[in-house]
């Protein structure tokens, strides 16, 4: 192959030269002399024909030997190009044996591999097979672990239910015990404060039962006509000396539950004026007294006390009808409130158990110059005999809080007894009883107690505290004052008729 190589070449070189030496500037000069000779001229012309034909077929031959030397070249290059081809399929053919050794080699490799994986697979299976079972063994022992810990947790929460169960009996047993305790506790607080209200009711009961206790008498001398005319100033006159009664009666108050007695001023004869913590409350003035008399009224009447600025501060009843009846003529009763503080009140010249007395107090003269304003009234001791009915007003409640009622009684004379019905229209708040002892009279009826007695001559007033011990209207307290009806200016009444008698006991 390199011979063949430098032959081409060296073919090339010598047909260039003689390339070179055909060239008329490079060629050697012509040797034969030229002649303006026609014959040379032919001739020469000729030559030169010949020499063109010559140079042609040279350069035919040499066009030749290069199209010659071209295929050579040409077949040496597709020698070349085959021997290249073939060197290329060889190459790729080694190439092919490589990439199929290759090939052979990776899959042999890829098996090997495989083979490999397939170990390793069947070793991660084992070991897996191998964990599993270890798991599985430790997942028994987990689960025996667990089931014996659950057993143990199991017993350990029945014997803390035990303990629980056991510790909640006790404490149930503390908790009953401790109920009973508290029971009894309360049980003992419960009868500690029933004796305690028991107490306090049984303070009231005794407070209510207290006072109308006689006041005294007191004796008086003067002088007085004789024929007992109003004349004054006649020479034909008398001496005279009675035992005049002091106003006498109850006041109280309600206190934080109690009920307190207050003492009514000593040796007074007014009736008309109440003293209350000091201070002097006119429940009916003179001159009120005297404009009152001037007409005649068919019912009687309460009085509103009116105190700073014209501004309501009690009740107070009442008056008799006219100037010479004797209704109310010897009882004063009602309630004033002062500072928050309201007291009860029923004051009068009591009816004298057994012999007369004189009260300096005469309605019918009241405010008018005479000598029976002197002698005042006669009061005649009680009556023994007969049923009288009475009517007037109460007033009743608690906490300064006071309301009017309707007030109607009977007192029985014959049997010692006195039954007083509390009415607001036609519901009755209160029904009270009383024995007569003297000149008072005192009892319990529907858990009321009352504590009363009788005013004016013959018993012609009758008044009285009472208290509501138990029920829904437990502690409201209240006066009242209740006048004798049916009775003429001399005071002479009737008896009740047995359908008034009925209608007020039942």
């Amino acid at each position: 192959m390199k011979k063949l190589h430098f032959s081409v070449i060296a073919t090339a070189c010598a047909l260039a030269i003689s390339a070179c030496s055909s060239d008329g500037k490079g060629s050697s000069p012509n040797v034969f002399p030229q002649s303006n000779n026609p014959l040379n001229a032919s001739t020469a012309d000729k030559k030169a024909e010949e020499a063109k034909k010559l140079e042609e077929a040279k350069k035919l031959e040499e066009a030749k030997k290069l199209e010659e030397v071209k295929k050579l070249e040409e077949a040496k290059k597709l020698e070349e190009a085959k021997k290249l081809e073939e060197a290329k399929k060889l190459e790729e053919a080694k190439k092919l044996e490589e990439a199929k050794k290759l090939e052979e080699a990776k899959k042999l490799e890829e098996a090997k591999k495989l083979e490999e994986a397939k170990k390793l697979e069947e070793a991660k299976k084992l070991e897996e097979a191998k964990k599993l079972e270890e798991a599985k063994k430790l997942e028994e022992a987990k689960k025996l672990e667990e089931a014996k810990k659950l057993e143990e947790a199991k017993k350990l929460e029945e014997a803390k239910k035990l303990e629980e169960a056991k510790k909640l009996e006790e404490a149930k047993k503390l908790e009953e015990a401790k109920k009973l305790e508290e029971a009894k506790k309360l049980e003992e607080a419960k009868k500690l404060e029933e004796n305690k209200e028991l107490a306090r009711i049984k303070m009231n009961t005794e407070e209510i039962n207290k006072g109308f206790e006689s006041s005294g008498t007191f004796l008086r001398e003067g002088t007085i006509n004789k024929d007992n005319t109003n004349t004054i100033g006649d020479s034909t006159r008398q001496d005279f000396e009675k035992n005049f009664s002091y106003v006498s009666g109850k006041l109280f108050s309600y206190e934080n539950g109690m009920l307190v007695n207050y003492d009514l001023p000593k040796d007074n004869i007014e009736l008309n004026e109440i003293t209350i913590d000091g201070h002097k409350f006119v429940l009916y003035s003179p001159n009120e007294i005297v404009e009152y008399k001037k007409t005649y009224r068919t019912n009687f009447e309460v009085k509103t006390l009116k105190g700073e600025n014209d501004q309501k501060v009690g009740m107070v009843g009442s008056l008799p009808q006219s100037t010479f009846k004797t209704e109310f003529s010897q009882l004063r009763y009602g309630y004033i409130t002062k500072d928050g503080k309201s007291s009860l009140f029923v004051q009068g010249h009591l009816t004298p158990e057994k012999e007369a007395i004189q009260s300096p107090y005469i309605h019918t003269y009241y405010g008018i110059q005479n000598d029976r304003n002197d002698i005042g009234q006669e009061l005649k001791p009680m009556p023994d005999s007969d049923v009288f009915q009475y009517s007037g007003f109460a007033f009743y409640g608690k906490d300064n809080e006071y309301n009017q009622l309707d007030s109607k009684a009977i007192a029985d004379f014959s049997n010692k007894e006195v039954y007083i019905k509390l009415s607001e229209g036609e519901n009755t708040k209160f029904r009270l009883f009383g024995k007569i002892k003297g000149n008072s009279f005192d009892g319990n009826k529907d858990d009321t107690q009352v504590k009363g007695a009788f005013f004016g001559s013959a018993a012609q007033d009758i008044g009285g505290t009472f208290y509501k011990t138990d029920g829904d209207m437990k502690d409201y307290h209240g006066v009242f004052g209740s006048t004798k009806l049916g009775c003429n200016r001399r005071g002479v009444c009737k008896p009740a008729n047995e359908e008034v008698i009925k209608s007020i006991k039942e």
